[in-house]
């Protein structure tokens, strides 16, 4: 086996821990008992050594991702407003280590890989999942109020969901992908799989964003028509999007009551209501990174004292970004999320960009499923992880593929390209 083989491996397995909490039957919320966490760790500091070894090439992938390096900059630099500031700065020592991992993986391996990799690790968890059902069926289900929701070896139903929200579309773009009769058979069976999961966790939020996801995928193909017509496609797409969250926004209830739930999502209005309260008490910079949600002991009080429940987050994204870092890091996010869609669109219009539509997939799961749940610049999260990777790799492949098009389709002419690139290569 070679050493990149090898790290494919750990690169699966690694995606595969960052799936979420484990059962309390298997560990838990218990430092001691979080056997997955530790083992990911374990992983992590073991690829640290490749890490330094090819440091250069990672520096250089972060200068031409100087947005996601001024993030994780003032990331750092708003653990001093923090009024735990200790707590901040190690928060924010473990999101800057597990981040730059992401990006090696971006840098080390081609989009293919990274795709392998991360079904590879979705696999790992449905297969988990299903034994763990059949070994002890009374822990893989729900208690209490979600009675009867599967959650297999997550201590939340909605955990599981999120990781299948994001399997049941990759897994269909594959499966629409493969020209081999025997792979069809194998991905049509894990999309199956994948489905009946995603069903029996009865989460509305993922079968809501993978059925979005599905529906969305045939207008990948409108971004290889002409650019005016790629550019309206994309418009069109952007604008769908804003005015169906929007709609959502303002009528959530009546949507709630009508699908059967909780008109407050599960207590999530009222926790939004409060947070942009104290928003608006400090909307430049926020309270310094993780220095809102500290229980009783935090501005996160205002919360817990409402009595719906104890959460440690906004089950927002953009909302608990702008709790942390303010209007200045929601910016810098936003700025980012847009470079990477706009890089996705331009790769997928050139005549080999084979990865792009799963691409879209990625990135629409990590927006969509950041309203009703908080995975931005979550250290050990499966969801943040892949967004990283995978905006690093369109970036490398982009550059790649446009240098090399350039030279072979179009007058010889100069091409502005990273270095980042030819390391890249001879990796």
């Amino acid at each position: 086996m070679t050493v990149k083989r090898l790290e494919w491996c750990g690169v699966t397995a690694a995606l595969a821990l960052t799936g979420g909490n484990l059962n309390e039957v298997i560990g838990g919320d218990s430092i001691v008992n979080r056997a997955d966490q530790g083992l990911l760790m374990a992983i992590l500091v073991a690829a640290f050594p490749l890490l330094i070894i090819r440091l250069r090439v990672v520096g250089r992938a972060f200068q031409g991702d100087r947005l996601l390096l001024i993030l994780l900059a003032f990331i750092v630099i708003s653990c001093s407003w923090s009024i735990s500031p200790l707590r901040s700065v190690a928060l924010a020592s473990v999101l800057c280590f597990t981040t730059t991992m992401a990006v090696y993986i971006g840098v080390r391996f081609t989009l293919g890989e990274i795709k392998g990799a991360v079904i590879c690790s979705l696999c790992l968890i449905m297969v988990g999942t299903v034994l763990f059902t059949v070994v002890s069926p009374g822990n893989a289900f729900m208690q209490d109020g979600h009675a009867g929701a599967l959650r297999g070896f997550y201590s939340q139903k909605n955990t599981l969901a999120r990781s299948m929200a994001l399997a049941v579309p990759l897994i269909f773009s594959s499966l629409v992908a493969a020209k081999q009769l025997p792979k069809r058979l194998v991905l049509l069976g894990l999309f199956a799989m994948a489905v009946l999961l995603l069903l029996a966790t009865r989460s509305a939020t993922g079968a809501l964003v993978a059925g979005g996801l599905l529906m969305a995928h045939p207008m990948t193909s409108l971004f290889k028509a002409r650019r005016y017509l790629a550019a309206s496609a994309l418009i069109l797409v952007l604008s769908l999007i804003a005015i169906g969250t929007v709609s959502l926004v303002r009528n959530v209830e009546n949507v709630s009551v009508a699908l059967g739930r909780d008109p407050t999502l599960t207590g999530r209005t009222i926790v939004w209501t409060i947070a942009i309260r104290d928003i608006a008490a400090r909307p430049l910079v926020g309270y310094g990174f993780r220095g809102y949600w500290l229980g009783w002991e935090g501005p996160s009080a205002n919360v817990w004292s409402a009595g719906v429940w104890n959460p440690n987050d906004s089950h927002n994204g953009l909302l608990d970004v702008l709790l942390d870092l303010g209007a200045v890091g929601a910016i810098l996010l936003v700025l980012h999320v847009t470079k990477t869609l706009t890089t996705i669109v331009r790769g997928y219009r050139l005549r080999d960009g084979e990865y792009h539509p799963w691409a879209l997939v990625v990135l629409g799961h990590f927006l969509l499923y950041n309203v009703t749940e908080s995975t931005v610049l979550r250290p050990t999260n499966l969801v943040w992880l892949i967004y990283i990777a995978v905006s690093v790799g369109i970036c490398i492949d982009f550059r790649t593929r446009s240098r090399i098009s350039s030279k072979t389709f179009l007058p010889r002419r100069s091409v502005d390209a990273l270095s980042v690139v030819d390391e890249h290569q001879r990796v």
